[in-house]
Parts: structure tokens; sequence; C-alpha cells
């Protein structure tokens, strides 16, 4: 994998003109390093998962998500304090959001443990405290009729046809459902990102991906620049960036399809997928064929 910071360097190494005037700023940079790499699908995705909280209809998606491989509608069953942290919890965010949201939660440490496997683990962590949420009771839902296609991956497609009373759509990295509010569990495929939300690329044979990632980061920095004014007079300089993205981009989509990674990352990535996969199944043994039955009959 080649770290978002190591782009970052590079981009400022090649523009270091434009970065002494201070118009590449870090974050800007990532931004376009998601975009340009969400072109190349699942080839450079991982599988992955994560809880939601839809307020009003809507939710933020996890950055760098691609596409949905399913989503399940979960109701909280309750929390586990772990040792040592229980005199913390009525000063902390989780305590005002139950008062707020006016759920009773009980402490159920014990059938938490007993029914890990059926319900959807949710750590958080506030400064020293660590406070686990529990959800059950997953349902499934379907893809909205005007989810975008390439955002629809896998048997997700197929669920369409299953007859769920609630749906989902994704827009980019916005989420939306039929109902007004409620904790959602995500299977997805999405970008590489670290702790502190940098992408990462994954290394191809001949490192085209990464070749065409700088010159698409490049380009979108200077035609920003251009269109906002910031700097005159490298509409030359726009061209060639863009030329040399069209030319990168065949390369790098091959790379990313056939080649794609090296044996060693590619390796990494199947077993990665493999483990999360297993994961989902075990937390929701009796909906493993889910999207089978949906479009069975």
């Amino acid at each position: 994998m080649v770290h978002g910071k190591t782009i970052l360097a590079e981009v400022k190494r090649r523009l270091k003109k434009y970065d002494k005037m201070n118009l590449i700023k870090d974050e800007v940079v990532y931004d376009h390093v998601i975009k340009g790499l969400k072109i190349f699908g699942s080839n450079v995705m991982q599988l992955q998962d994560k809880l939601v909280h839809v307020k009003n209809g809507s939710a933020v998606g996890p950055k760098g998500i691609w596409g949905l491989t399913g989503a399940f509608l979960c109701e909280p069953k309750g929390y586990v304090i772990k040792e040592g942290h229980e005199d913390n919890l009525q000063s902390t965010f989780f305590w005002r959001e139950i008062s707020k949201s006016g759920t009773r939660w009980d402490n159920c440490k014990e059938c938490c443990e007993e029914s890990y496997q059926q319900t959807v683990v949710e750590s958080i962590y506030f400064n020293d405290l660590h406070v686990d949420f529990h959800y059950q009771n997953p349902i499934p839902l379907r893809p909205a009729r005007n989810m975008k296609k390439d955002q629809c991956a896998g048997e997700f497609r197929k669920a369409l046809r299953f007859n769920s009373p609630y749906e989902i759509n994704l827009n980019e990295e916005t989420i939306t459902t039929n109902f007004s509010d409620g904790a959602v569990y995500l299977r997805f495929y999405g970008i590489v990102l670290d702790d502190e939300g940098i992408p990462s690329i994954p290394t191809t044979q001949h490192e085209k991906l990464e070749t065409y990632i700088l010159y698409y980061v490049q380009w979108k920095l200077m035609e920003e620049w251009w269109l906002n004014g910031d700097v005159l007079n490298i509409e030359t300089r726009i061209q060639y960036l863009l030329g040399q993205v069209s030319d990168s981009k065949g390369l790098a989509m091959t790379e990313a399809k056939f080649s794609t990674l090296t044996p060693q990352s590619l390796r990494k990535i199947k077993i990665q997928n493999r483990m999360e996969s297993y994961k989902y199944e075990c937390m929701f043994p009796d909906l493993n064929n889910y999207y089978n039955a949906a479009y069975s009959y």
C-alpha cells in the first residue's frame, strides 16, 4: 500500500511553486485521492462494515464508501461498560444521547455476552471510558429503486425484489432511508483509510495506479485554482495534466482489473475480505441466505 502522505509529499514536490503559495491543502489532496480511486471500483476496495445512525431519514455514510453489499436496521439492546469505568458513565455524551432519544437502556452485560453473535456491537471511547453498545433483531433493508447501480454491489442489487418495508439509498457518501430514525448496520466496499481518515493506494505490479492518482490529483488541484482565480495563465498545464490523466487511466485500469495487486498485497486483501465476510456470517447466522431468498421466486 502507498500511504496518502506519500502521495501528498510527491504532489508538493512536483508543485513546489504552488506549495510555497500555500495553495496545497492536505485534506483537499486526500479527498482527490479518494475520488480518483473510486473510479476503479471494487478492484481497489476492501470489504468493511460500520454502524451509522439515521436521523430524520438521512445519515453521513462512511468516508471512502464505494458500494453497499448489505444493510440492516437494528434495534438497541443494551450496553456493556468496561471494568473500572462505571462511575464515569453519567457524565458522558453517551448518557445525553440516551436521554434525548427517550430509549430506556439497561446494563445487560451477561445477556449481551450470551447472544454476542446475534448482535451488532459498536465500541465507543470517551477519553478513558470504553462502552460497547449492542443492537439486535437486524431487519434487512432493500436498495431504493433509484439507487445508482455502481453503488449497489454484488447480491445486494438482487434484493430489489424483496418485499421489505424499509429501504436505503446511497448517493456518493450520503445515506437516505424511508424511515425517520434508527441504527443501520452497513456492509460495503470502501477505500482503505487509516485512523486519521487518510487513504492508501494499493500497490499494483507496475505502479500504474499510483501514477494515475498523482496526475489526477495535480490536474484537479490546478483546475480548481484556475476556476477560483487563485492562479492565472495555467491553461496549458491543465491541458497537459488532463492528457496524462487520460493516457494513464487505461493502463491503471488494466492493472487494477487483471494484474491488479502484487501477489503479497492481493493475498492480504483476500484474507482480510474473507475474515470480514466470516465475521458477518457469524453475526447474522439466520440471514446468510437472505438475498438468495429475496429473488428466488
